[in-house]
């Protein structure tokens, strides 16, 4: 499995030297935005206390109006993962993706279990029915139908912060979740904290969950 993040939003003030700003000093602006006179370019005029704008954003997410968060969002591209997986990750309907396709693209490796390789079962064949199908000439979207559910494939995601924050960490994180999606949300999390720390800060990385079960 790999997990890239490719790119995220990188809010900039505009009319002050375009300063980047962090991504909670953003939301924090947002939130702030609803409840003031001002524009968003004379924000400062009416922002918080001395400018702290972290504890306002603390403030904004305990009082749940957490929908400020949507504004930032983050676009992964993972790789080397099940269609099991994807399957799964797909279920998450506020976000956006994009998946190799199955028509177009042989599958070439299959993610292979943990467990399926200490159980002595040789799996090797597992692809000799798709393989044989798209070899006799069926077209490739046909032979997919025959591709196993193990099956080696890429997909880029865009979900926002408060997707993020509030439905999928809570859900896949969790030790109870599927290993391989588990995986991948702590590799998400990895990438994510560190450019929004105040957002992120109730989860932390679970070093174990991201080891290796599964070999390609």
């Amino acid at each position: 499995m790999k997990v890239t993040l490719i790119g995220y939003t990188q809010p900039v003030l505009p009319g002050s030297g375009k300063r980047q700003i962090s991504l909670d000093e953003f939301c924090a602006r947002v939130a702030r935005y609803t409840n003031a006179e001002s524009s968003w370019l004379e924000l400062d005029r009416d922002g918080p206390k001395d400018n702290d704008w972290m504890r306002l954003l603390r403030a904004v997410i305990k009082s749940g109006h957490t929908s400020v968060l949507e504004h930032v969002s983050f676009t992964f591209e993972i790789e080397g993962v099940s269609r099991t997986c994807t399957h799964q990750l797909v279920r998450h309907r506020i976000a956006s993706y994009a998946q190799k396709s199955l028509r177009r693209m042989r599958v070439k490796e299959l993610v292979i279990p943990k467990t399926v390789r200490e159980s002595n079962v040789d799996v090797s064949n597992a692809l000799d029915l798709y393989r044989q199908l798209y070899r006799a000439g069926v077209p490739m979207e046909d032979a997919r139908f025959f591709a196993p559910m193990a099956a080696a494939s890429s997909i880029l995601v865009t979900m926002n912060a408060r997707t993020l924050r509030e439905v999928f960490f809570p859900l896949r994180l969790e030790k109870s979740a599927q290993w391989e999606i588990r995986a991948l949300a702590n590799e998400m999390l990895r990438l994510v904290k560190p450019l929004a720390p105040v957002i992120f800060e109730n989860f932390e990385v679970d070093d174990d969950a991201a080891k290796e079960r599964a070999s390609s």
